[in-house]
């Protein structure tokens, strides 16, 4: 493969906001860094898209993953320019019922890898004097929710975390934003265990999370996308922490489908 020079990293690049956000890149013209862990998928979306691709399959769950990401992209002599980190899973139930090591690896992937890709990747986008870091968080890192508590904790570290990398970042020419989209239309349901019809007119496209963070990026540290996350995001800075969480509760007492722990 021939040096690739302003190429877009995308994890969670097989499906979802992921393989929107590869497709969009794809259509400007932008040689892609495709991260997941399913190769077939990866392998046709590379086929579907008229760019360069470097295809990496691997879990970034995983303790080593982000050092074998970035040995891959050297070896191949790829110059990041943008990174999308979209990987991320859920789990609902109750915490002491969960599987231990399931959550363990929904925080590697969602805090260590994420920070750990961000710090790997920024020596040279700060070198270069541009760059984009953008991490896809959710509408419920505002929300501390019963049954869904890990991964709301995951998404609040990330909203936090590239809040203050973004205001670091002033200046330098490298650009970072967190997008938080409400209920999506992708595979997440499915895995979490949840209902995906629960939300029913109020879910959304992926092609739409992309769009508004697109339109953010280097304006704005955090975007909220979908038709109630701005109304959610106004509401929980005057609203009772102790009432948040027990309306969050509500919500999800019966949202969970039986039968469908992953």
């Amino acid at each position: 493969m021939p040096p690739l020079h302003n190429a877009a990293l995308i994890t969670g690049a097989s499906s979802g906001i992921g393989l929107a956000w590869a497709r969009a890149l794809a259509g400007e013209g932008r040689p892609l860094v495709l991260i997941a862990r399913r190769r077939d998928r990866l392998e046709a979306l590379a086929a579907s898209v008229s760019v360069p691709c470097l295809i990496i399959d691997l879990d970034l769950a995983e303790h080593d993953a982000p050092a074998r990401v970035m040995r891959a992209v050297e070896e191949a002599d790829v110059q990041v320019s943008t990174a999308v980190l979209c990987a991320g899973f859920g789990w609902y139930g109750p915490f002491a019922e969960a599987p231990r090591e399931r959550l363990v690896q929904m925080v590697d992937l969602g805090c260590r890898g994420v920070l750990e890709l961000c710090h790997r990747l920024l020596p040279g986008m700060l070198a270069r004097k541009e760059g984009e870091l953008v991490v896809i968080s959710s509408v419920g890192a505002l929300l501390p929710t019963p049954r869904l508590g890990t991964y709301a904790a995951v998404k609040c570290f990330e909203l936090v975390f590239m809040e203050t990398l973004y205001e670091e970042l002033r200046g330098t020419g490298v650009k970072a934003l967190v997008v938080c989209p409400g209920p999506t239309r992708t595979g997440f349901a499915e895995i979490a265990g949840v209902n995906g019809e629960a939300a029913g007119p109020l879910t959304i496209e992926a092609d739409a999370v992309v769009r508004a963070g697109r339109r953010a990026i280097g304006r704005r540290p955090v975007v909220f996308v979908g038709p109630t996350t701005g109304l959610t995001a106004f509401l929980t800075r005057f609203v009772p922490r102790r009432l948040v969480v027990w309306l969050s509760g509500i919500f999800t007492r019966n949202l969970g489908r039986r039968g469908t722990r992953a």
